[in-house]
């Protein structure tokens, strides 16, 4: 499965995310976003998930939350994952292997999450961390499992990088919004609907179809991703000043 061809959609995926829910919830009741969980690259902590990890991960992520820091706290709930697919990109990892990223999408509750929204949409919650947990990542100098071996992450061996591999994952847990995450990679995607013609013009002009003058499409792209930015952010205080008026 791919999520490439298409955006997280509440009026097409509503019946996915209901899986999850008590209420029969609308699609005008849900905000839905995709981000990328994780990838196959070596990360800040000199760790790396295999292929093979990242496909049990994308079996075991459905249904599992989105909090904050990794504090788990049933206060701390925001989201929920309904759909995951791990994508090939163009690009490659640090070793030279295929780049492959674990997508997610996500749902949000629009209630009370008027200004969470408005923080996802403006890019200021983007980084993003997964609670998981697996078999002893293997050295990749030696193939011994970490604290078996004396090699150290980040460091080389006869030529040789040392990192560790985690080939097989247990559980998941979460994933967090966070300021650091050890994955570089990991956060919330852009990601353009067909049937917007302002995003199929952007995702036109990303690609390279428009020879024309570039300072004048870099400045009409500019004003699209603006005027979108300001309509997430009036959506989000139109809710928040319906919620005061009630009280």
């Amino acid at each position: 499965m791919t999520l490439k061809s298409f955006m997280p959609d509440p009026e097409r995926d509503i019946p996915l995310i209901r899986q999850f829910t008590k209420a029969e919830l609308k699609p005008e009741d849900v905000y839905c976003c995709r981000i990328v969980l994780a990838d196959n690259d070596i990360d800040r902590d000199g760790e790396q998930f295999s292929p093979a990890a990242l496909k049990q991960m994308a079996e075991l992520f459905v249904g599992k939350p989105g909090i904050f820091d990794h504090a788990w706290s049933a206060h701390n709930q925001t989201a929920r994952v309904y759909r995951t697919a791990v994508e090939t990109t163009e690009r490659e990892n640090a070793v030279g292997e295929p780049l492959l990223e674990l997508a997610a999408d996500v749902y949000l509750l629009r209630a009370g999450n008027g200004r969470l929204i408005a923080d996802i949409e403006g890019g200021i919650l983007r980084e993003v961390s997964v609670g998981v947990s697996g078999a002893r990542p293997v050295c990749s100098v030696c193939g011994a499992g970490r604290w078996d071996c004396e090699h150290h992450a980040g460091q080389e061996y006869g030529g040789k990088q040392c990192w560790f591999r985690y080939d097989k994952i247990e559980d998941v847990y979460e994933f967090s919004f966070v300021a650091v995450p050890a994955q570089r990679g990991a956060g919330v995607r852009k990601c353009y609907d067909p049937r917007d013609p302002a995003n199929e013009f952007l995702r036109r002009l990303e690609a390279g179809a428009y020879d024309r003058d570039e300072r004048v499409l870099s400045a009409v792209a500019q004003g699209i991703r603006a005027a979108a930015l300001r309509d997430g952010q009036r959506k989000a205080l139109i809710e928040e000043n319906a919620k005061y008026m009630k009280r």
